[in-house]
């Protein structure tokens, strides 16, 4: 359990998936295991490995392609994908 709250927690995410100045700055330092939310956690995980390979932050439709091919070879583990999508919009739609 985190000692932020789940509104922090999301408003992190949300800049480390769609701010490339924080990418930038903070990059590396973001881990899934920082959120509560398995969603979250799994939105994070995917971003991390887009960083890793692009240096940058993919477009919402790259993202999700990403995302699918992870679950399908089972690199991501959830329980809920409905819920991962839904938090995905959510922080997609944060005006940050």
């Amino acid at each position: 359990m985190s000692k932020f709250d789940t509104a922090f927690q999301q408003q992190v995410a949300a800049h480390y998936l769609r701010n490339d100045n924080v990418i930038q700055a903070v990059g590396e330092l973001i881990k899934p295991d920082f959120f509560d939310s398995e969603a979250l956690a799994v939105i994070v995980a995917v971003q991390g490995f887009y960083l890793r390979k692009y240096n940058a932050a993919p477009s919402p439709r790259t993202f999700i392609q990403i995302l699918q091919k992870a679950h399908a070879r089972k690199l991501v583990k959830v329980a809920d994908m409905q819920e991962v999508r839904q938090e995905l919009g959510e922080l997609y739609r944060d005006s940050l």
